[in-house]
């Protein structure tokens, strides 16, 4: 099994080597802060935890909404990256080196957390260890969006990498996610349990499919939305 040194080392060579793999936000997360937050008056109020945050590119398009932000990232490369594009362009924001299992926040300080496609780098045991300290750091109400990858993709179907356990592949060799390290697969079933068992009441689960290669393979994600 991975373990954290060494997750935390893909990652940092990643960062490293590539800089930012994506400069701008994801619209599930975008559609997701507007269909719950926007109705906010006081956005700064409003504390958000942006989960293995790498560079910050939903950090940054949370802050320029005028919401309060956290990031935390294994990566230091990552976490200077965010630091230094926020300097540049004015924003303020907390950034933190560290491992998401270990959210040293207190309970019921986050409003929202966003997971945009991290949570799913870790075996089954992490993703239940991080959603359970997602639930505690999250207020009772306080809501998580997470996006995962799906057992229909591509690369879980044609299992191009070595499965460690149920759902999860390490050593991918081909696409946007090799060298990436771990990579759990979810199944709709999969996420209601683990979301509900870390202390969710509400788990409401959408689905996502694009093409590659001429349509003949397909990335799929879920796009959770649960409440505490």
């Amino acid at each position: 099994m991975t373990n954290t040194n060494e997750k935390a080392g893909v990652w940092e060579t990643i960062y490293k080597e590539q800089g930012y793999r994506a400069k701008y936000p994801s619209e599930d997360i975008i559609r997701f802060m507007a269909k719950n937050f926007y109705g906010f008056k006081d956005r700064k109020s409003v504390k958000i935890l942006d989960l293995g945050c790498g560079p910050g590119k939903d950090s940054w398009f949370l802050a320029r909404e005028g919401f309060d932000v956290y990031g935390i990232e294994q990566s230091e490369s990552a976490i200077e990256m965010a630091r230094a594009r926020f300097a540049n362009d004015g924003l303020k924001g907390t950034f933190i080196a560290g491992d998401a299992k270990e959210l040293h926040f207190g309970q019921e300080f986050f409003d929202a957390v966003i997971d945009d496609v991290s949570l799913q780098h870790n075996s089954i045991k992490e993703i239940s260890e991080v959603l359970s300290g997602c639930s505690s750091v999250l207020k009772k109400g306080g809501m998580m969006c997470s996006i995962l990858r799906s057992k229909d993709d591509y690369i879980f179907r044609e299992r191009l990498g070595k499965e460690i356990e149920p759902g999860t592949l390490v050593g991918i060799s081909e696409g946007e996610s090799s060298n990436c390290g771990i990579m759990h697969f979810f199944d709709a079933e999969e996420i209601k349990m683990l979301f509900s068992h870390a202390g969710f009441s509400e788990v409401g689960i959408e689905k996502f499919d694009r093409t590659v290669n001429g349509m003949a393979r397909a990335i799929s994600h879920y796009i959770v939305s649960a409440r505490k």
